[in-house]
């Protein structure tokens, strides 16, 4: 079994804690490329006399960042130091924004007050992990595939609108993936990019984290 790194957002750690978000989709780094039978990834001839559907596959089996059903993912998510070593003892406690977003301030070890710094989640160091999850399955598509009920899965559960008529999980879902990938041409819905799509479920959530 692997642990691999996994980013989220605070908005997308809430709907997973809330259970409203067991699927995540991440654009694939090098797109394939397709002439007729043959398909390429990274420059690899995997699609040569072979079907589109094996290709996946193989693709699949050899060049997923993100494990493998049973592998675990450690989640890289928004904190804070509600306890930091400012000159003092080395010991640390940490607070997570997606459950403590309104906590004003912090202490160093000598019990002084100092303001709350959130920190981004690329720079979460694993001893601070408090959420893991078990990959159940893996499976590649493109972003414009998913369905309705695979958007909910995403945490866009949609609503109604007495005044606009509201929005489909579907909608929500593509509105969601263009406000992070829209800036990259080859990311954005319009270009309908090939992605990973990762079924998960919580392996283990622990408690406030320390560290020494």
């Amino acid at each position: 079994m692997k642990e691999l790194p996994i980013l989220f957002n605070t908005d997308m750690v809430k709907a997973i804690l809330d259970g409203r978000k067991t699927q995540t989709r991440r654009p694939i780094k090098l797109q394939p490329k397709v002439d007729g039978r043959n398909v390429s990834w990274d420059g690899k001839l995997f699609g040569k006399e072979t079907t589109f559907t094996e290709t996946i596959e193989k693709y699949l089996s050899k060049c997923c960042p993100f494990g493998k059903p049973g592998d675990r993912l450690w989640v890289r998510e928004a904190f804070g130091k509600h306890i930091r070593n400012v000159g003092g003892t080395p010991h640390e406690s940490v607070v997570y924004k997606a459950t403590d977003p309104r906590i004003p301030s912090c202490y160093d070890c000598n019990g002084n007050e100092l303001p709350m710094q959130w920190i981004e989640p690329h720079k979460m160091p694993h001893w601070t992990c408090r959420l893991f999850l078990e990959v159940t399955n893996i499976r590649i598509e493109r972003v414009q595939d998913i369905t309705e009920e695979d958007a909910w899965a995403e945490g866009c559960e949609g609503y109604d609108d007495d005044v606009t008529g509201g929005q489909s999980g579907y909608s929500e879902f593509m509105n969601l993936w263009d406000s992070i990938y829209a800036e990259s041409e080859e990311k954005s819905v319009i270009a309908n990019p090939w992605v990973w799509v990762i079924e998960f479920k919580i392996a283990e959530l622990k408690t406030a984290k320390q560290g020494e």
